[in-house]
């Protein structure tokens, strides 16, 4: 197989520039592949111009990269941050419905996808390489979200019987509408203990509305008890089939066969145990590596979280999830017979595959 070099197609799309925010970690994981660059225990801030992974800027993301490649094995690779913030700044202190940070990453995520990155490559499967896992200190997130969660706020009505005559002075009436994320982002900034005034503030909910999360939801990830982190990795191609830029081509000859062996990978990977259980199109590079291995099972290990997840995403029998997992749900209409045919090295309908698929499944069981 001939890797293709990307760096032109990242030349030509890659977008503007992003507004990258220093944030100070500790390496806590450092692939010995990359010993000589980084060593476990020192503290990193990232260097150099990072892009978004979506090229026309329409979706913030969680996962940015350099433009300039290194080289790895005499290839050309592109460094990605995932989960260092919205387009590379703010981290909020929400979760994701996945139970993520949104934007960032629980340490253990990190830890786990760099794990499995290492198992994948270990077995010679194309998948990005696991390089880096960074801890950020909880001082430096509470730091850093302290700006989204007071966007957050803006043109919610609250009221309160508060005698914090500090806040009064900041924010006048006791029924308001707070409209300014500028007034609260300072009123936190100069507190002592910000995230006890956080709480307070959301304490002042006029009611829960149905419509949207509950005011603790606003703070879960900060109060969780979690560390935070991110993952440095590093792919051929930096960006996705189902990104926005590549829609429109998806039956271009390229990407059927990129899909193809991102079937082979999430195959070899089955057969090994591990169960990638979101191997879409936004997952899958341009140059057929497949991505975000945190979105996975042990099934040695873990085969009992299979049951709640299969609910989460609205499939109620084994045989549902395994047409949803492998389907066009994930792959396209266009593109599903290709990841199909990767799975199985020939040309096999949907029906049998999930037959054959789930056997492999029940077999952990």
């Amino acid at each position: 197989m001939t890797l293709r070099d990307y760096s032109q197609v990242v030349e030509r799309i890659k977008g503007k520039p992003l507004n990258v925010v220093d944030k100070l970690g500790t390496l806590v994981r450092v692939d010995e592949k990359f010993s000589d660059l980084l060593k476990e225990g020192e503290e990193y801030v990232p260097q150099g111009i990072f892009y978004s992974t979506s090229p026309d800027d329409l979706i913030s993301r969680r996962t940015i990269f350099r433009d300039n490649p290194l080289k790895i094995d005499g290839k050309k690779y592109f460094l990605e941050l995932k989960g260092y913030g919205v387009n590379g700044k703010d981290i909020w202190f929400q979760e994701h419905d996945a139970k993520d940070v949104y934007y960032g990453m629980y340490l253990e995520n990190a830890l786990l996808e760099f794990e499995r990155l290492q198992f994948a490559r270990n077995l010679g499967l194309e998948v990005p390489f696991p390089v880096a896992v960074v801890q950020i200190p909880h001082e430096e997130y509470l730091r850093q979200g302290l700006e989204s969660f007071s966007r957050g706020l803006t043109g919610i009505t609250i009221e309160w019987d508060f005698k914090d005559e500090d806040f009064l002075a900041n924010f006048g009436t006791p029924f308001h509408r707070f409209r300014n994320s500028d007034a609260i982002l300072n009123y936190l900034k100069k507190s002592s203990d910000p995230e006890k005034k956080m709480k307070e503030i959301l304490s002042l909910f006029k009611s829960p509305f149905k419509s949207r999360p509950s005011p603790e939801s606003k703070i879960k990830a900060l109060t969780s008890g979690k560390e935070i982190g991110y993952l440095i990795r590093a792919a051929r191609c930096p960006y996705r089939i189902g990104g926005h830029y590549e829609v429109k081509n998806l039956s271009l000859p390229a990407n059927k066969s990129a899909v193809k062996r991102t079937g082979k990978t999430f195959m070899r990977l089955l057969e090994n145990g591990i169960l990638h259980h979101c191997p879409s199109l936004g997952n899958f590079t341009l140059d057929g590596e497949l991505s975000d291995l945190q979105d996975t099972f042990d099934l040695n290990t873990e085969y009992e979280k299979l049951e709640p997840h299969m609910k989460f995403v609205g499939t109620k029998s084994l045989r549902e999830f395994t047409e949803y997992l492998i389907g066009p749900i994930h792959t396209s209409s266009k593109l599903s017979q290709d990841f199909i045919d990767g799975m199985y090295h020939k040309g096999i309908s949907l029906e049998e595959a999930v037959d054959r698929t789930m056997k492999i499944i029940e077999s952990y069981n």
